[in-house]
């Protein structure tokens, strides 16, 4: 069986170290003039996903940034299909390693993935 945080994006399996998952309403508050807030739904289940992966090689860093090049991908979490952005890419070198395993560095990386 696959771990709790198997994603599949595009057709490749990946698992991150670590991972967070959210679902957000998203809704506007105005203030009437009576003082009384008004809220106003525009969307209710809209999903977030954050992956870390620690210490992966500058290949895996390179098709991690490729993913978040594009417009849309599609992220399969728990048997679940979502259209998502993938933004927020934050790499950080986690040591110089030249010539290890045909690597620039072992780095770490957070993800933000949200539905679309």
């Amino acid at each position: 069986m696959l771990g709790e945080n198997y994603l599949e994006i595009d057709g490749y399996g990946y698992t991150p170290s670590e991972f967070e998952y959210e679902i957000q309403a998203i809704e506007n508050v105005e203030e009437s003039e009576a003082g009384t807030e008004l809220v106003s739904v525009t969307r209710l289940g809209k999903h977030i996903f954050r992956g870390t992966w620690e210490g992966i090689d500058s290949d895996l860093l390179g098709r991690l940034e490729k993913i978040c090049m594009a417009s849309d991908v599609k992220l399969k979490y728990r048997g679940e299909e979502y259209k998502c952005r993938a933004r927020g890419i934050a790499p950080k070198l986690a040591r110089k390693a030249y010539k290890y395993r045909r690597s620039d560095g072992i780095w770490n990386v957070t993800i933000t993935f949200t539905q679309i």
